[in-house]
């Protein structure tokens, strides 16, 4: 189970949507410092964690399941500071499909 902000848990091997805090710069251009303003972004990631420790997670959107050939693997992995992230919310059971 992933442990959520709020103490509650997502289940694992489920597709997880990630609401985190995102850095922000650098401009393109020269700034008078006086202009400068404190700017967060928050970011939506979706996909399934498959890794994490006490100080991050890493959520990866793509996967292929492998098979006697080839490996499970996964592509476009992004890992997450936890001190960023603001919620974490199941998306839906695996292998069911809405159709």
């Amino acid at each position: 189970m992933t442990k959520r902000k709020n103490n509650r848990r997502v289940p694992e091997n489920l597709p997880v949507l990630i609401r985190w805090r995102d850095s922000y710069g650098p401009t393109a251009r020269w700034q008078e410092i006086d202009e400068l303003q404190p700017t967060e972004l928050v970011a939506t990631s979706v996909g399934w964690i498959v890794a994490k420790n006490k100080d991050s997670l890493v959520l990866v959107p793509h996967l292929i399941d492998g098979n006697e050939r080839v490996a499970k693997q996964g592509c476009g992995e992004m890992t997450i500071p936890r001190r960023s992230i603001i919620a974490i919310h199941a998306l839906t059971k695996a292998g069911t499909s809405s159709q």
